[in-house]
């Protein structure tokens, strides 16, 4: 996983399913400039970059601490390795320390 401890710039909420390539771009161009910091290494992503080369499944959570959000992790890590054999790659953000 890649969790991330800061999200800046702003998203324009958009609740419509993603279907196509002409969405993807309004999605990077909405995303353009925010960054995320990786808790790992302290190293800064572009949010975008995380699905510049491979298929990506998000997950948003509410904070590193939260139950929930840990049990959202715990279930998204079981089926990780057969998200990632189809070629996803699994990403978790969050605020907070990791």
């Amino acid at each position: 996983f890649i969790g991330a401890r800061r999200l800046e710039g702003t998203i324009c909420s958009n609740s419509t399913h993603v279907p196509s390539l002409s969405v993807q771009c309004s999605l990077d161009q909405a995303v353009k400039g925010i960054t995320l910091v990786n808790p790992r290494d302290d190293s800064v992503v572009a949010l975008s970059s995380l699905w510049s080369d491979q298929t990506v499944v998000l997950a948003f959570l509410r904070h590193w601490g939260c139950v929930l959000c840990k049990k959202k992790v715990a279930q998204l890590d079981l089926v990780r390795p057969k998200l990632e054999s189809c070629g996803l790659r699994v990403v978790a953000i969050g605020s907070g320390e990791a």
